[in-house]
């Protein structure tokens, strides 16, 4: 979340947005051949950490970004990236690069200077 407070143009942060509808997610599911998260059998809706409404100039853009530390991306972690990758694809709201860019990069930056750069938003 801090990260996001801190990106240039943020104008709206919504957490853990629904990738809507449920039927889109397992129809992605089933084309890739991954098995769709659920709970007692039951499909359950997939979310995204954040949707972030950009201001460029005199316009605004939806973009995605999915956080994740490197020691949790597991194979399982990555199935569900792909399905959560190709739904928003298919929105043309997905930065690809910026996607891979947080997963990786992300986990450093938390753990080493968001209480740094924290101190420095009350100024």
């Amino acid at each position: 979340m801090y990260y996001c407070e801190w990106l240039d143009g943020v104008s709206d942060i919504r957490e853990q947005w629904s990738l809507l509808p449920l039927e889109k997610t397992i129809e992605i599911a089933e084309q890739l051949g991954i098995k769709h998260p659920h709970v007692d059998g039951n499909p359950v809706v997939m979310t995204t950490d954040f949707r972030l409404t950009l201001k460029i100039k005199e316009d605004s853009q939806d973009v995605i970004r999915t956080i994740k530390p490197r020691e949790k991306l597991s194979d399982r972690t990555l199935e569900l990236f792909e399905i959560e990758r190709v739904y928003f694809t298919e929105l043309h709201i997905l930065d690809i690069l910026n996607f891979i860019l947080i997963i990786i990069l992300l986990n450093l930056f938390i753990k080493e200077y968001s209480r740094f750069i924290l101190s420095y938003k009350t100024l």
